[in-house]
């Protein structure tokens, strides 16, 4: 592990779509930091550190005629007697001006397997290292004397081989100062194109040629397979070198300073097709809308029986938003229109809000909070994509209906959009795609990720609705832009949910988590969990990403192996059908196996919990 004591200073803005490298919660192998002053302590030499997904590069720039310090900490070999005269390896002769680093350990989590990880520090041409050990502190101290160079850089590499050395030393005379992503919707090949584009200068000019071939970076499993033909054949992959284990399994190492990925487009529905010929099974729908419209004209105001956080609230408008086109198909125009209405006017009273009810512009943190708030929207700016999806979704089932509500609304559904998904780098009031990961292929629900193991998504499919909802949203405002947006998301997002929270390829998991789960709940920076936030029940667990069971859903189904193995897995860990969110677990089941589900779903469908976001006639026509 790598680890830097500054962040980039606020003086030196980097324009980057990707990331900054996450910090793991292991122990730092390498600390970088600026020579110390031992008299004051002060730290003034060290002007930046930068680094961005996928890099195993950090870069450094110092103050003219400056060193710079870079201890290897040795704490990992204290309780390891057989490392103690081998645990770090430091050659300062083989290659003028570099340092390559050798460092082993053993691993007591992992039944104290052996590890060895080899770093390249790199100050010039001109720089002279010194090599001292501070006992008090277990580390290795490795001093650099930059000269009149201002700029170092350290990487992690795959391996210790002849050529990996080789092109690192010359990659590290090309610093990346700055990123960007870009996407095209091809709607005759059906195909979502992303192009990763990195941003150099040059810091030594010891080489001619063009950086093209010089800029390492690395590519995620779920990059790895839609990579198009130019780009796969810029990977490293020399004498069985070129890889690195990541959180998400193995990253592969890639020269040149973009690459691009060709992604199919499966299509997204706005509404499941009404398909129900047998006449007895025609009447049990109909029975069941008309059981959800006799509740919801119970009341005089039904709004006033549903919670009102922006959360809870989301989830029924939608609940009710699917009901609409079941409605319209199963013949009752009536109540279609009431639910639509209804729908209408919960919508209209939040977009005008008031001091209660609607949204606040927070400028500091430049983000719409939704009042009431739930699940640290507020004070963390959580799960905004969670809760704006449900409302995304509602309004355009209302402006499917009438093309003119959008007229009046639409600028503030852009606002819900564009809090989460902003493509304006530049916007006024909002972030470049604030939750969505470019580099990951998916999104992150904490706005601070100030957690031990980095950040986290736990309802990958929560995130999926949103995705949905924007594609929705854009065919019934005839919005091509919202559309390659929404489709770009959705798609990404689905070949990453297969990797890491579905595993579905077997190569992304740590070998003993694969052993015992077919699903994580959560993804952290760090790996994946079978766990949620407030609960150990499997059924959620499972369940968290599934929900809601939309239209939209259908991803889930597109590797049906993957969700007979996941179903499988549920029932050996729950020890039963489903009993508390069954509906969910259903859908999930019909992707996979319909048959199977319809005859779950027949006997327990008069009796079984519906889960508040769910209907017994949406489950029904789903299933």
């Amino acid at each position: 592990m790598l680890c830097a004591v500054l962040p980039a200073s606020p003086q030196q803005r980097i324009q980057h779509d990707l990331k900054p490298n996450h910090t793991y919660p292991v122990e730092c192998v390498l600390l970088v930091r600026p020579k110390m002053d031992t008299d004051t302590a002060h730290v003034c030499c060290l002007r930046s550190i930068y680094s961005w997904q996928g890099s195993p590069f950090v870069y450094l720039t110092v103050g003219s005629g400056e060193s710079l310090e870079i201890r290897v900490n040795r704490w990992h070999c204290v309780n390891s007697p057989e490392l103690r005269d081998s645990c770090v390896e430091v050659d300062t002769v083989s290659t003028p001006g570099t340092v390559w680093l050798t460092v082993h350990g053993i691993s007591p989590q992992f039944g104290r397997a052996p590890w060895t990880s080899f770093y390249g520090l790199f100050g010039g041409a001109g720089a002279t290292w010194t090599v001292s050990q501070d006992n008090a502190e277990l580390q290795t101290v490795l001093t650099a004397n930059l000269g009149q160079q201002q700029h170092a850089s350290v990487a992690v590499l795959p391996d210790d081989l002849p050529a990996t050395r080789q092109s690192f030393l010359a990659s590290s005379r090309v610093h990346v100062e700055g990123s960007q992503v870009t996407w095209t919707y091809d709607k005759q090949a059906a195909q979502i194109r992303t192009t990763y584009q990195l941003l150099t200068r040059q810091v030594e000019d010891s080489r001619t040629g063009e950086d093209e071939q010089y800029v390492l970076s690395c590519v995620l499993p779920h990059q790895l397979m839609y990579l198009d033909e130019e780009s796969r054949s810029k990977l490293v992959a020399q004498d069985g070198g070129g890889a690195y284990t990541s959180p998400r399994g193995q990253m592969l190492l890639i020269q040149g300073t973009q690459f691009t990925t060709v992604m199919p487009v499966v299509g997204v529905l706005p509404h499941m097709p009404y398909k129900v010929d047998d006449p007895v099974e025609q009447a049990r729908l109909a029975r069941f809308i008309e059981e959800e419209l006799e509740r919801l004209q119970r009341h005089d105001n039904y709004w006033e029986h549903v919670a009102a956080d922006t959360y809870w609230l989301g989830k029924e408008l939608e609940r009710l938003a699917t009901l609409v086109p079941i409605a319209r198909g199963a013949g009752n125009a009536d109540a279609a229109n009431f639910i639509r209405n209804l729908i209408r006017s919960k919508l209209e009273e939040f977009f005008t809000s008031d001091d209660v009810n609607g949204w606040y512009y927070d400028r500091t943190w430049k983000t719409l909070i939704g009042y009431p708030t739930s699940f640290f929207s507020d004070t963390q700016i959580s799960d905004h994509e969670f809760h704006w999806g449900y409302f995304v979704y509602a309004a355009a089932t209302v402006a499917f209906g009438d093309p003119t509500w959008s007229e009046q609304w639409g600028p503030m559904v852009q606002l819900l959009i564009e809090d989460v998904a902003c493509t304006d780098r530049n916007h006024q009031y909002f972030p470049f795609l604030r939750q969505f990961d470019v580099f990951e292929g998916h999104s992150w629900a904490s706005g601070h990720a100030n957690f031990h193991a980095g950040n986290n998504l736990e309802s990958s499919s929560e995130s999926m609705n949103f995705h949905t909802a924007l594609i929705y949203w854009a065919y019934a405002t005839n919005d091509d832009d919202m559309l390659s947006l929404g489709t770009y998301l959705y798609t990404t997002n689905t070949a990453s949910i297969q990797k890491y929270w579905f595993n579905v390829d077997d190569d992304t998991w740590e070998p003993r988590f694969a052993a015992r789960y077919a699903q994580a709940g959560m993804i952290w920076s760090n790996g994946a969990t079978h766990t949620t936030w407030w609960t150990a029940n499997e059924e959620e667990i499972f369940g968290i990403n599934y929900l809601p069971i939309q239209p939209g859903s259908l991803y889930l189904g597109l590797r049906q192996e993957m969700v007979l193995r996941s179903y499988s897995n549920f029932i050996e860990r729950n020890g039963e059908e489903a009993q508390v969110w069954a509906g969910i677990i259903w859908g999930f089941l019909a992707m996979g196996d319909t048959n199977a589900a319809v005859e779950i779903m027949e006997r327990n469908l008069a009796t079984y919990q519906v889960e508040s976001g769910e209907s017994r006639a949406f489950t029904f026509n789903f299933i």
